[in-house]
């Protein structure tokens, strides 16, 4: 498989805001520790901004991404004010103008979530969902819920309540896209699974989150060769 993006952020000294070309829309504060990503965007009532940008946040990666791939990442929620931890991911995301996402960025300053359901694109959530919306394993642990959504629109396209989101606890998602199949797999069991008609063709991925202090690691894009048999 070719790479097409790989980065650890082991390369840069703690504090350093993002790498070279990534920009950020909304969140607290953005920077790199310990080589990892921490995005912070968990701010009490309190402090909670007038636009609400410290309580959202997108990182974006620049390099452009396109055809069938494989999408890797690591994620660990730190600390969640409402409970939420929430871990969200944007991928094959572009502007329908044409006009790169980095020209318009202006107009998403905040990080407000409708600003990017008008882009062309799709959005993976895992989280531990709001507290009076979860469910629960018959443990009484409570169970993780997965969204996958096609923009624009915002539409639901596919959805479980199963595993868990802990606190604390380093997670591997994995995203495929074969054509217009998209698979979310998280620790090695894949949880989504959905066909788009109409597929994307290319754009970029950005890690997302909301009311969540966490970090980002280790996301690796590869290329997906042919099936093994497929003519």
């Amino acid at each position: 498989m070719t790479t097409l993006v790989r980065e650890t952020f082991d390369a840069y000294p703690n504090g350093t805001p993002v790498p070279p070309g990534w920009w950020v829309e909304g969140g607290e504060r953005v920077f790199i520790e310990a080589g990892r990503l921490r995005v912070q965007a968990d701010a009490r009532p309190e402090a909670l901004a007038p636009d609400r940008h410290n309580q959202v946040c997108t990182v974006w990666c620049p390099q452009e991404i396109a055809g069938d791939v494989r999408i890797a990442f690591q994620a660990m929620v730190l600390a969640s004010e409402t409970d939420v931890r929430n871990i969200n991911f944007f991928f094959i995301y572009s502007e329908p103008s044409g006009r790169s996402l980095y020209e318009t960025r202006a107009g998403r300053n905040d990080g407000a979530y409708s600003a990017y359901h008008q882009l062309n694109g799709y959005i993976m959530t895992f989280l531990a969902d709001h507290p009076k919306a979860r469910e629960y394993h018959p443990d009484g642990t409570g169970k993780a819920r997965l969204r996958l959504r096609r923009c624009p629109g915002f539409e639901l396209v596919a959805e479980a309540r199963d595993y868990h989101c802990h606190l604390g606890r380093a997670y591997e998602v994995v995203i495929t896209r074969r054509g217009g199949r998209i698979t979310v797999a998280v620790d090695g069991t894949i949880y989504l699974d959905w066909q788009d008609a109409q597929p994307h063709a290319a754009g970029l991925v950005g890690f997302r989150t909301f009311q969540t202090d966490l970090w980002f690691d280790a996301l690796e894009v590869t290329r997906l060769g042919p099936v093994e048999g497929a003519e």
